[in-house]
């Protein structure tokens, strides 16, 4: 397992990973921001007397509505792309022992260690789990 394997193998994780087309939250902010404005001209046009109370509270229901999904799909989206970076973050850290594993000519079991967080044994129809502790590291 060479250099150029693991940069192949990284570049390909993460075009797949950027592939996944997680929505543009700005387009769904700047949407919030027009509604927020929408709300505030039919309050003013309620105090103008152009339209009722009545209608007036309906068009409020409607635009709250609207941004409540709106922020929750911000939130969904946030919480994607969060997902998406820990798991690049995990990917580059797991790429980087796997690296240091290739260019040692005896790895050795601290190497292992940082790939390889248990080992699962099936003996008899039984799952035996092996922990592997590994050591704190420093950021």
């Amino acid at each position: 397992m060479d250099d150029d394997f693991i940069d192949n193998l990284y570049a390909d994780i993460v075009g797949s990973c950027v592939d996944n087309d997680v929505e543009n939250i700005k387009p769904l902010q700047d949407r919030i921001v027009r509604i927020t404005e929408k709300k505030a001209k039919a309050l003013d046009w309620c105090l103008d007397g152009k339209i009722d109370e009545d209608e007036m509270r309906l068009m409020n229901e409607k635009y709250n509505k609207e941004i409540v999904g709106l922020k929750c799909r911000v939130a969904e989206i946030n919480e994607q792309n969060n997902i998406v970076e820990n798991a690049m973050n995990n990917i580059s850290s797991t790429l980087e022992a796997m690296r240091k594993i290739a260019n040692q000519e005896e790895a050795t079991p601290e190497l292992y260690s940082e790939i390889i967080d248990r080992v699962l044994l099936y003996k008899n129809h039984h799952r035996h789990i092996f922990q592997i502790h590994k050591r704190a590291r420093m950021s």
